[in-house]
């Protein structure tokens, strides 16, 4: 794929909320937390520019969609004590998220290819399905661990640590 490059702006993610837990192990010695859960149904919006020589260069833009189901997600998060007013409170300094994407179908749209040559190119994306999700996961991967970081870093400061964990002996 040295003859092919894309890239993404202007993400939107959906379908991060529906999900279903199978399994979940909190490690209060090591402050960790893994979490193996199942993603129903993810769906990307994105704008792309393209850029590849198939058999002459091809530049183009546009919107793109991209639909992955039951997606694998392996979840580790660490966590770290801080003392506020007195209290201890649980932060959340990184996350690591590994995801497995069995398959996924995308759609483009091009303003500026005919449609003879955006067939072509959507016959070319189709048949790079396992590169281009290669290529892609590293940075979805680190999104959504940013993401969701954000959202339990804002949840947990509410809670104190013995709320969140009463039962710990």
């Amino acid at each position: 794929m040295n003859n092919f490059k894309a890239v993404g702006t202007d993400i939107k993610l959906y379908g991060l909320p529906t999900y279903h837990i199978n399994s979940l192990h909190i490690d209060l010695p090591k402050q960790q937390i893994d979490i193996d859960l199942q993603l129903k149904d993810i769906r990307m919006e994105a704008l792309y520019n393209v850029s590849a020589k198939i058999l002459i260069p091809i530049n183009g833009k546009g919107p793109i969609k991209l639909n992955a189901k039951d997606v694998n997600a392996k979840v580790k998060l660490h966590f770290k004590l801080v003392e506020r007013g007195g209290k201890k409170y649980t932060y959340f300094p990184t996350m690591t998220t590994k995801l497995n994407v069995k398959d996924y179908t995308v759609k483009f749209e091009a303003d500026n290819f005919d449609k003879t040559l955006q067939e072509a190119v959507s016959q070319a994306l189709g048949n790079s399905h396992q590169e281009i999700l290669e290529a892609t996961r590293p940075n979805l991967e680190r999104v959504i661990s940013e993401r969701c970081l954000q959202i339990a870093n804002k949840i947990c400061k509410h809670f104190t640590y013995d709320e969140l964990f009463p039962d710990r002996e």
